[in-house]
């Protein structure tokens, strides 16, 4: 395997990964979930730039369809 098919490979691996856990949020509206899984791609990828410039992408996201879960829930 080449260098491209490396960086290829873990690109998709993280992408899918971040994708997989914001879906499991969609899903179940657990932030808690979230988090540990953000912990556990960390783990797994270590402080890889792309994994985290992806999860800085994704967190005003959660936050805010937490935020709106959360007041959804609470009737305000």
């Amino acid at each position: 395997m080449n260098d491209a098919d490396r960086i290829q490979q873990k690109v998709r691996g993280i992408y899918n990964d971040c994708w997989g856990s914001y879906k499991q949020y969609l899903s179940d509206h657990d932030m808690g979930g979230f988090n540990r899984r953000v912990t556990e791609l960390k783990e797994k990828y270590g402080n890889d730039e792309f994994l985290i410039g992806i999860l800085y992408a994704f967190a005003p996201i959660i936050n805010t369809l937490h935020a709106e879960y959360l007041m959804g829930i609470s009737g305000k």
